[in-house]
């Protein structure tokens, strides 16, 4: 389930940032680990705005979150750690038949310029 943290998760988070980052070191960026994780006082203040989201486990314990930044009218998604034992479990898959036409371009762009493919992995929740 993903919803907004309570605010004793909150403490919570820049562990979960911190194991998260451990997965870089393994894909040859060891300086990710390096960068210092949200201060407490920004995930704090994206709870109070609504712009911090926490991935959940069955239990209903944080296992990822999100955290999104603005700017100048622009919005844009800041941190997203997740636990390694908790990623690649996207609630769905979308097939290529479902991207939105600015998905269908970004790929086109990428192709063309000998990206691999990724997978495209959706999450979405009954609103």
């Amino acid at each position: 389930m993903i919803r907004a943290p309570r605010p004793d998760e909150i403490r919570l988070l820049p562990q979960i940032e911190n194991a998260a980052d451990r997965r870089y070191v393994q894909a040859g960026l060891p300086r990710v680990v390096d960068m210092p994780p949200a201060t407490i006082a920004s995930l704090e203040q994206g709870r109070r705005d609504g712009r911090l989201w926490v991935a959940t486990s069955p239990l209903n314990r944080p296992v990822g979150f999100a955290l999104m930044k603005r700017r100048a009218g622009t919005a844009w998604l800041d941190q997203l750690s997740v636990l390694d034992r908790w990623q690649g479990r996207g609630f769905a898959e979308m097939t290529r038949s479902d991207w939105p036409r600015a998905l269908r371009v970004l790929f086109m762009a990428e192709n063309s310029h000998g990206h691999p493919p990724w997978r495209r992995t959706i999450m979405s929740r009954d609103v």
